[in-house]
Formats: C-alpha cells, sequence, structure tokens
C-alpha cells in the first residue's frame, strides 16, 4: 500500500503528489492547501503519465474503508483524470470562479509536468568557454520559443560580450538544461548563471543563481529546486527589473548584493540581468546603485554612464533584457 497523507477531512493523497504539493506555492496549490474540498473524489495519485492523476470516486471511498482495501489498489473503480481538469472536480465552480483564473491553471499544470517530467533531460553545470558556447543560439532547443530565445546575448556576434563570465571560472559559472534533438544531439532548454561568491551588505559570502532563461516556464521549477538543493539563493523574479528581490526557500527577500571580480577590465561587456551596476575601480558589480560608475545593460557590449537626471531624455529602453 502507498503512503498517504491526509490534506483535508475530505482529501487523502500518495507521497508523490503530496511531495508536489509541498514543493510548490501557486495559487492553485495554495487553494489545495487552504480548502475543504468536495466528497466526490478522494486519494489522489500520481499515474505513469506526466499529465494525468488517479483518483478514487467519493461513492466507492466508504466502502473502501470500511473493508480495508487498499485504496490504491486496481479493480476498485478509480479513475484518470488530467491534472489541468483535477481542480473542478476538488472544488464547486463559484469558489473556482472567485479564486482562480485560467492562468493559475496552466501554472499548476506547468508545475506539475516539470516535477514529474525527468525523462530525456540533464542538468550541468559548465564554466570558462563552456558558457558561450552554451549561450549560443544554435545550440538552444525548440527554436524561437521562451525567454531563451529573447536573450540578446544569445548571437555569434556577441560571443565577445561575454568574456567577463569567461575569464573567471571560480566565481562564475552557469547552470544548464540539456535535452535531446531528434538526432540525439543535446540542446540547450534552459540557462542561469551562477556566482559563486556574492557579498551581501554584512560582509556574508553567498551563492546566488542568476535569471532563469527556459524556453518553457514550467521548466524554472527545476532551476529553483536545484538552486535550493545545492545552497544557492535565487532571483525571485525571472524578469531584468528586480534586481533586489531574492528568493531564499520560497519567501521573498529584499538583498542588497554585490560581487568582486579580479578580471573586469575588458574592451566588452555583456548585459547582466542583477548585478548591472558596475564600480569601475574596484571591480565590482551590484544589484543597487550604491558608488557605481557605469551601468551593464547595453546590447552592444559597451559601457553605459549613469542616468541623466530626471528633467533629461534618455532613449534607454527599460524592457531590454539579457
Amino acid at each position: 500500500m502507498r503512503n498517504t497523507f491526509r490534506i483535508n477531512e475530505n482529501l487523502v493523497v500518495d507521497s508523490q503528489f503530496r511531495d508536489f504539493l509541498s514543493a510548490n506555492s501557486s495559487r492553485v496549490v495554495m487553494m489545495i492547501l487552504s480548502f475543504i474540498t468536495l466528497e466526490d473524489i478522494n486519494y489522489i495519485g500520481i499515474t505513469d503519465k506526466i499529465d494525468t492523476v488517479s483518483y478514487l470516486p467519493g461513492n466507492k471511498v466508504k466502502f473502501v474503508e470500511k473493508n480495508d482495501i487498499d485504496p490504491f489498489s486496481d479493480g476498485i473503480g478509480r479513475q484518470s483524470i488530467k491534472v489541468g481538469r483535477l481542480i473542478f472536480k476538488l472544488f464547486p465552480k463559484n469558489l473556482i470562479d472567485e479564486y482562480i483564473h485560467p492562468s493559475h491553471i496552466e501554472e499548476f499544470v506547468n508545475l506539475f509536468k516539470s516535477f514529474f517530467d525527468q525523462s530525456n533531460r540533464r542538468l550541468v553545470v559548465v564554466s570558462g568557454e563552456d558558457i558561450r558556447k552554451y549561450y549560443l543560439d544554435k545550440n538552444y532547443a525548440y527554436p524561437d520559443r521562451g525567454t531563451l530565445w529573447k536573450s540578446c546575448m544569445r548571437y555569434h556576434d556577441r560571443q565577445r560580450f561575454l568574456d567577463l563570465y569567461v575569464v573567471s571560472p571560480d566565481k562564475i559559472k552557469m547552470l544548464v538544461l540539456l535535452v535531446k534533438d531528434e538526432l540525439g544531439v543535446e540542446k540547450v532548454k534552459g540557462r542561469a548563471l551562477l556566482w559563486e561568491e556574492v557579498e551581501d551588505m554584512s560582509g556574508n559570502k553567498l551563492k546566488f543563481m542568476d535569471r532563469i532563461y527556459t524556453i518553457f516556464d514550467s521548466d524554472i521549477f527545476i532551476f529553483k529546486g536545484w538552486a535550493r538543493e545545492n545552497g544557492y539563493i535565487s532571483k525571485m523574479y525571472q524578469n531584468a527589473k528586480s534586481h533586489d528581490l531574492v528568493d531564499i526557500n520560497g519567501e521573498e527577500t529584499l538583498m542588497n548584493l554585490s560581487v568582486t571580480l579580479e578580471n573586469h577590465k575588458l574592451n566588452y561587456y555583456p548585459y547582466l540581468d542583477t548585478f548591472p551596476f558596475y564600480n569601475y575601480k574596484l571591480g565590482r558589480f551590484s544589484n543597487n546603485e550604491n558608488k557605481y560608475d557605469f551601468i551593464l545593460t547595453q546590447s552592444n557590449g559597451g559601457l553605459r554612464p549613469p542616468d541623466p537626471e530626471p528633467e533629461e531624455e534618455s532613449d534607454y529602453d527599460l524592457n531590454q533584457d539579457d
């Protein structure tokens, strides 16, 4: 018999589904953990399909429990359902309409798939010239999809801008998610820079996972999980604006962070998502505007000076990203 866990007075789930709920904080997950579910579904379990769960209909539950029958056994009337439809079985329509948007259900499905689909994927930490290799778009999977394909540093003519990452292999690495294409060649499905010696305002040394670029949003969960398991804090939101919002065990935290590099005086510089405030004299790259000379948010490899005074005009695009 599978290990089971009671979520509320009407709902019991197997250990794998419990682990999935425990590892996520999406709107749908929070709803499952916070509200009493309907009585016509119970004993939810994981199946061998990455988008499907099984359950025992409510009219079977009393019989199974009265006769001490394994509720996850075959031949007792268990049914399968796509995980995206599960929420409609668990709660009445009026409650769903009040709390859940279709985008929340899409997020829930993506998280579920990422959590359970471990086939045809490999996570690898690279450094040095391999960072340049896995930034290049010819090595990407599934053309023109996701934030990975929107990166302005992916082009061949911008490989020379990545020297900052390549020349400091002890302090800058990159986590890469690889999948095999139809020819069996490994391609990049996601990537995130790893800063090995980040310092907070108290001088504490931390390991930090930068912005996660993926083809599918569901894969962000894979990177976040790896970060937690390997002692990295991470960027809370995957954009180029929230420099100082950090994810620490799922909690949003405001932190001033910086990293100091010896090899920093270069001909070209990359676009930096989280540490763009560059103190040229100290070789310090920060996520805050305390004593900096340049802002590294250019896609042409150059150095951009601090913003002009508010009354002056600037053609800088705040929506530009790596």
